[in-house]
């Protein structure tokens, strides 16, 4: 009986064979097609390697300015900050001025009208004086500074 068992093991085993055969074939060609794009794979990763690469290069050239920058930053800071007080100084020289700025806006605003009046006035004396220099022959004094000195 033993015999027996073992041989119908072995007609088991063997009846499943082919199988067992035909996955493991079917499992080779499923590698076979997956390495196929290996290739395009390795060529798509040395192009991003190059750029990474190329990228290191620029990063390093623009720490290289960032820092550059940074110590021109200090070196102006460095030169600005004493003129703080400077300029607190001309800020505090420079107050007083607003109140006597407002002083003079407000004499000049009180002589806008008299101005007026006052060229009005004048407005007919410049032209009696332009008839007036017509019938003697002298020109008023506004055109005589336009006309070229007699040679």
């Amino acid at each position: 009986m033993g015999l027996l068992r073992g041989g119908r093991a072995a007609v088991t085993s063997l009846a499943g064979l082919p199988g067992l055969l035909s996955r493991a074939l079917d499992d080779i060609h499923a590698m076979a097609r997956a390495t196929t794009v290996l290739p395009a794979i390795l060529e798509r990763l040395s192009t991003i390697e190059d750029h990474v690469a190329s990228l290191d290069a620029e990063v390093a050239l623009m720490r290289s300015h960032v820092q550059e920058i940074d110590g021109r930053r200090v070196g102006v800071r460095s030169a600005v900050d004493p003129l703080a007080a400077e300029f607190q100084g001309v800020l505090a020289a420079v107050a007083p001025l607003g109140a006597e700025l407002e002083l003079v806006r407000a004499a000049v605003d009180r002589l806008e009208l008299p101005l007026v009046d006052v060229h009005s006035a004048v407005a007919p004396l410049g032209q009696a004086a332009a008839r007036v220099g017509g019938l003697t022959g002298r020109l008023p004094r506004s055109r005589r500074r336009e006309e070229p000195p007699p040679p």
